[in-house]
């Protein structure tokens, strides 16, 4: 088996997908906006792994117990302050978020994965951002600083793939978890 690029998200409901596009507009020259189905949270990212390791991935990714999740975003900002390289939605700080994906970045531990992702931010990216004009960018920050969702509730986390592809990367859904009191989505 060739190697995997993984990483561990949470899936955003439909309608929430469909708000954050709404916001993908065409006044940002360079930004190369994200497709709304392949919004998500990253929990965890694993990097390229072999099929044996994807596979101890996946056995330590199952034994997660963890509460599930009511969560809801708010607000716009980017990476990479006078030199932005991507945009993004904030998600509302919780702990028991936190916890989850610490979680899951000790599951990759257990299986063998030895980089560290460094501080945890969650965030739905929007667009990539390649020689964007930073006042363009500004400008879009400021027309979407109010952005607000609705609280929903993660029931599952996912394992994903990611595939390179023209333009971004292609998520494919490898696995799915349940987490614990949650309705299973229909």
């Amino acid at each position: 088996m060739s190697a995997l690029r993984l990483f561990a998200a949470l899936s955003l409901p439909d309608d929430l997908r469909e708000g954050l596009a709404a916001m993908q507009d065409g006044g940002v020259p360079g930004a190369n906006w994200v497709e709304p189905e392949m919004f998500h949270i990253t929990l965890a990212f694993f990097g390229e792994v072999d099929g044996a390791m994807a596979h101890d991935i996946d056995v330590e990714l199952s034994s997660i117990r963890h509460p599930a999740l009511s969560l809801s975003l708010s607000g716009v900002d980017v990476f990479g302050g006078k030199k932005p390289h991507a945009m993004f939605a904030r998600v509302n700080p919780d702990d028991s978020l936190d916890l989850l994906a610490s979680r899951c970045v000790a599951a990759g531990r257990r299986a063998g994965v030895t980089h560290s992702d460094g501080k945890y931010r969650p965030h739905v990216t929007l667009a990539r951002l390649r020689q964007a004009d930073t006042g363009r960018v500004m400008n879009w920050v400021s027309r979407n600083s109010l952005y607000q969702s609705r609280v929903f509730e993660a029931a599952t986390f996912t394992l994903f793939s990611s595939h390179p592809r023209h333009g971004g990367h292609h998520y494919v859904a490898e696995r799915e978890y349940r987490l614990e009191g949650g309705a299973l989505p229909l």
